[in-house]
């Protein structure tokens, strides 16, 4: 599952950018693991080797939202709701960029529209989860 962390994280970062408005989140993780977002993560984590960014995504698994900032759990972004934030999570992977570091891709948009993204690293510790604060990915899309 994508964990509470995550959720924090994102609200964390959208509120220290002046971003107060409704936020929702989609409930179970996207496929958000693409070749654009691999390169970006590459990228960010100013990797300059030659390492498969080929990650198999797992399958989809739910999103915590309970206790968080998110307004309403939603199925999938529809583009009739322009005016609402939507975060979409990827299921938790190793990133191949940093050895022991897990995290998900976090797709922040406003209605499915002018989309940006986040790598998040999470990590367990005496059965707590916690993340770090999102780091933002060059993605066009």
């Amino acid at each position: 599952m994508v964990p509470r962390a995550a959720v924090d994280a994102m609200c964390s970062r959208m509120h220290s950018e002046g971003i107060n408005t409704d936020l929702n989140a989609v409930k179970t993780s996207q496929p958000l693991i693409t070749p654009q977002a691999m390169a970006a993560l590459g990228s960010a984590m100013a990797y300059s080797g030659r390492a498969s960014s080929q990650v198999t995504a797992a399958i989809s698994v739910p999103v915590q939202t309970s206790g968080t900032c998110v307004k309403r759990a939603v199925d999938s972004v529809r583009g009739s709701e322009s005016d609402v934030m939507v975060v979409e999570f990827s299921s938790p992977f190793a990133n191949p960029f940093a050895r022991g570091q897990l995290g998900v891709f976090a797709r922040l948009s406003l209605g499915n529209e002018a989309a940006t993204w986040y790598w998040i690293s999470i990590g367990e510790r005496g059965g707590q989860w916690g993340a770090s604060s999102p780091l933002m990915l060059a993605i066009r899309e």
